[in-house]
């Protein structure tokens, strides 16, 4: 069969590439040689599996149409990947991404102006500037019981609580009505009022106007978020609710919120519908939610806490369990397990992987559908 030369071809050559040669019959014979080399083994195992493991994808592409197609190489700062395929190129850092936060958010209508920052709600035109902080809602009946409004006004004195939104959750524009959710933090973190406010930009002059409280409290972070989705004629979040989890709702215009629990222990959300959580027997369940059904769907479970998602389309699951990789394509369900300790990219559409121990020699570009081999990363010369 013509295949098993171009594989052992294939393993020959990467070795080489990596710096291993294979030993003589008469030298591994040798018990000084055995002796000697034992790292040298260890290392060489470690190797073969991973190639092994690749092999899968070295067949997907044998044919060359992949190959000859595809390009993998490095910047000449040595801090990009440059990627070619069918003719599309991109360039992907290998130092991962950090997320940042928005200084503001920002919307606009002809000479009106709509801006949240560390100013609070600023709305400005040529004739006038408004703003607020919503300082008044925190004891407000419109938002409170009696017997809360009370108990919040003890905390404010006490300086557990504050009148001043700790952050912005969302916010989000349908036609001319613009919904802000600005959340309340405690000192020690915890959420205690997320309101939503409805800026209309058809009225003259327009003004921020108390819609009301989800149910339960988004699991926003940053200083200005993006937890709120529209989903067609309604706003929403999706919410820790006590030991629960669901989509709360409201209709765009009205008052009228709806709430549909979806699970329990909830431990993380990424916009777009991913979730993550937590079973009662130690794993973690990932899955999506319809937002238009409101079902959800389960994907995959997996122990442990070292996983990531890559920021692609489709999302690709990466988990790290102990020396083995393992890369879950969540649309197709395509798995590629991979021996060893592994960094990956995505530049969105394809997926880069090398082994952490041999640094960017291991470097291939895969197309993560059915983890199909595109280009291995072509002379580079590693320094340490």
């Amino acid at each position: 069969m013509a295949l098993a030369p171009k594989i052992c071809d294939a393993v020959t050559t990467v070795s080489h590439e990596w710096g291993f040669s294979f030993p003589s019959k008469h030298l591994a014979l040798s018990a000084s040689y055995r002796a000697q080399s034992l790292q040298f083994n260890e290392i060489l195992v470690q190797m073969m599996a991973f190639i092994l493991s690749a092999l899968p994808a070295f067949i997907a592409s044998y044919s060359g149409q992949n190959l000859k197609a595809s390009e993998l190489r490095l910047s000449p700062d040595g801090k990009s990947f440059l990627i070619s395929v069918r003719g599309e190129k991109s360039i992907l850092p290998i130092a991962p991404e950090v997320e940042e936060s928005p200084e503001a958010a920002v919307f606009r209508k002809d000479k009106t102006w709509i801006v949240w920052d560390d100013r609070g709600l600023v709305i400005r035109n040529d004739i006038s500037v408004f703003s607020t902080k919503f300082e008044a809602i925190t004891t407000s009946p419109k938002a409170f019981k009696y017997e809360e409004i009370l108990k919040n006004i003890e905390g404010l004195k006490d300086g557990k609580l504050s009148r001043i939104p700790s952050r912005l959750a969302g916010s989000v524009r349908f036609g001319n009505q613009i919904y802000f959710l600005p959340r309340w933090e405690n000192t020690d973190g915890k959420p205690w009022l997320e309101a939503l406010f409805c800026v209309d930009l058809s009225e003259s002059p327009p003004r921020p106007k108390y819609v009301g409280k989800f149910t339960g409290f988004t699991q926003a972070y940053k200083p200005i978020d993006n937890e709120i989705f529209l989903e067609g004629d309604k706003v929403g979040v999706v919410t820790n609710q006590g030991e629960s989890w669901g989509v709360s709702t409201v209709k765009i215009g009205t008052s009228d919120f709806e709430n549909e629990i979806l699970g329990s222990n909830l431990k993380s959300y990424l916009k777009g519908g991913l979730f993550v959580e937590s079973s009662s027997y130690g794993t973690s369940l990932i899955g999506r939610i319809n937002f238009k059904t409101l079902i959800r769907r389960n994907l995959a479970e997996i122990r442990g806490l070292n996983y990531n998602f890559l920021p692609s389309d489709p999302e690709i699951l990466w988990v790290q369990k102990g020396d083995n990789c393992e890369l879950n394509n969540l649309s197709t369900g395509a798995v590629w397990n991979l021996p060893g300790t592994f960094q990956v990219r995505s530049n969105g559409k394809q997926v880069v992987v090398w082994n952490q121990e041999f640094k960017l020699k291991t470097a291939f570009l895969v197309d993560p559908k059915r983890w199909t081999l595109l280009a291995r990363l072509k002379s580079v010369v590693v320094k340490d």
